[in-house]
C-alpha cells in the first residue's frame, strides 16, 4: 500500500466520519498501526503548519512591497 493512498484514505475518512472515524479507526488498530497512523496524522498536520506559514510569509513580504512603494 503506498503512502499516497493512505493518505487519501485518511482524508476520505475524516470528511466522511469526522473525528469519530478516526478515534474508532485508531481503537481497531494493533501498536504498529496505531503509531503509523499517527505518524501520518503528525506529518499531515506539520505540513498544513509550513504551507500556513510560508503563505502568511508571502503576505507579509508582499504587503511590505506595497507599503515601502507608496
Amino acid at each position: 500500500m503506498r503512502i499516497k493512498d493512505v493518505r487519501q484514505g485518511l482524508h476520505t475518512l475524516l470528511h466522511t466520519q469526522g473525528l469519530d472515524g478516526l478515534l474508532h479507526l485508531y481503537k481497531r488498530l494493533e501498536k504498529r498501526g496505531r503509531a503509523l497512523l499517527l505518524c501520518l496524522v503528525c506529518a499531515e498536520a506539520g505540513w498544513l503548519i509550513l504551507v500556513n506559514a510560508w503563505l502568511r510569509l508571502e503576505r507579509a513580504y508582499l504587503k511590505l512591497r506595497l507599503f515601502l512603494r507608496v
